[in-house]
């Protein structure tokens, strides 16, 4: 039933979109600073890339840490680390590029990444080795800018294993709040569907929260959505419900 309240979500912002975008062009553009993070929304990147000339370091559910620069308005650069399990940690690097931007138009942004890394493989004996994982993003951003749909494809390769697993999301996000002062409040949602063999295509996760941003600070609050198959020890239900949080700051 959530998962249906998250796509509904997501329609909605969609269709309202377009109708707004006389409005973006002219009374939109007051003296609101803009979302450093509009890279990304919870996990998807978006179309756009982070603001040009910031360096950003922050942090996922207290176990990820990244790193990003944005030499120029149409590259960025990113770094990432986590530990899950004491001695054991995954990291990767990598560029984003935009390749097509454009504020007038029904097509906010369109963008081309590539990043790299060190996954651990959980096995019978927990952690049996690393593996090379390299990805390939497509991401596109459409609307205007104070409600917009993302789309992106994310190609994945595990090195030594000859599979490739394909990842498509889709999200939605809206401006429930501007200020001149350099602060806002988005509403953003997400979801994620993953195709590991030829014509199959399985719902991974759905994510529904808020972001609060200001001229230095992101800050990310939502609910996480898995379709587990079987009862979480935790909670003892079939579909659970998880906490998610995000903190980025901008220099």
């Amino acid at each position: 039933m959530r998962f249906f309240i998250i796509l509904l979500l997501i329609v909605m912002v969609s269709c309202g979109s377009c109708s707004l975008k006389a409005q973006d062009s002219t009374v939109g553009v007051v003296l609101q600073k803009p979302d450093h993070a509009r890279n990304h929304l919870f996990w998807m990147p978006t179309g756009i890339t982070s603001t040009r000339g910031k360096l950003s370091i922050g942090m996922y559910e207290l176990f990820a840490t990244q790193i990003g620069y944005s030499p120029t308005k149409y590259l960025q650069l990113n770094a990432a680390f986590s530990s899950l399990v004491a001695g054991y940690s995954n990291w990767s690097v990598g560029a984003k590029v935009q390749v097509l931007q454009s504020e007038e138009s029904i097509v906010q942004g369109l963008a081309v990444g590539s990043d790299v890394g060190v996954l651990p493989q959980i096995g019978r004996s927990f952690i049996d080795n690393n593996r090379v994982i390299q990805t390939v993003t497509v991401a596109a951003t459409l609307g205007a800018r104070s409600k917009q749909i993302h789309l992106s494809t994310v190609f994945i390769d595990i090195h030594n294993t000859r599979r490739y697993v394909q990842l498509y999301q889709v999200g939605g996000s809206i401006e429930l709040k501007s200020m001149t002062d350099s602060r806002g409040v988005k509403l953003m949602s997400e979801l994620s569907y993953i195709s590991s063999n030829p014509g199959t295509l399985s719902f991974i996760s759905g994510i529904i929260g808020f972001r609060t941003y200001g001229s230095v600070f992101v800050a990310d609050l939502g609910g996480v959505y898995f379709p587990n198959r079987r009862p979480t020890y935790i909670s003892g239900l079939r579909n659970s419900l998880y906490p998610y949080f995000s903190v980025m700051w901008y220099f």
